[in-house]
């Protein structure tokens, strides 16, 4: 999402009600966030996101809007604003001072992506996670997928399980399991989506995983 100014944030509003006006009240509404050549703080983007945020809940009081960290992308001309941990504190922040009802989506394989320093400290894949703790009321979706290596040796996102993300590494694979577990064993339902694009049975694998340690769905 560009985040240009308000008139924009309005115009997207209604792009999205005129949208769904066929269909029922969506539970959801995902959005991305700004570039920063878009939004130079978080403050300015809240400025902006509260008028769709009014409109929105305004034809749908009972939609979620969540708001989904990034990173990486084939635009050269800025980053997203809500990439790495401190960033999503410091929205948490914002949300507080702005009594916004937005709320966090966590994909947790763009959050490694954008701490590069996993791929030296296996240890910082529980780290990471273990600093979103105290924000966790905060965080209602979690995105979750696998990255499979291929024949020529290239990295493919949202393709295998937690066994070809980790590269075999059980330890590691261990160590996430752990915090993910420690980060949301809390009384909040929250809604799981498996960015799973290769087989079925890729994705029941990392069902299972969950499941062996102590996650339930319903």
């Amino acid at each position: 999402m560009l985040w240009y100014d308000t008139a924009w944030a309005v115009d997207f509003a209604n792009f999205i009600i005129d949208l769904t006006s066929d269909c029922e009240q969506p539970k959801y509404i995902e959005i991305h966030p700004p570039f920063s050549d878009y939004t130079n703080s978080l403050h300015a983007f809240m400025e902006k996101y509260k008028f769709f945020e009014d409109i929105v809940l305004n034809c749908y009081p009972e939609t979620q809007i969540l708001i989904e960290n990034r990173s990486g992308t084939l635009y050269k001309n800025g980053i997203f604003c809500v990439t790495i941990v401190e960033q999503i504190i410091e929205l948490v922040n914002e949300l507080v001072k702005t009594n916004s009802s937005l709320r966090i989506t966590l994909d947790i394989p763009q959050l490694y992506t954008a701490h590069e320093e996993v791929k030296t400290d296996k240890r910082v894949y529980g780290q990471l996670l273990d600093s979103l703790v105290e924000i966790r009321n905060y965080i209602v979706g979690v995105h979750l997928w696998g990255k499979r290596t291929t024949d020529k040796g290239k990295r493919v996102a949202h393709t295998g399980d937690l066994d070809d993300y980790f590269l075999g590494d059980e330890e590691a694979k261990n160590i996430f399991l752990s915090s993910m577990h420690n980060l949301f064993n809390d009384d909040i339902k929250r809604s799981m989506v498996l960015e799973v694009n290769s087989q079925n049975d890729d994705m029941l694998s990392i069902i299972r995983d969950l499941r062996d340690n102590g996650f339930s769905f319903k």
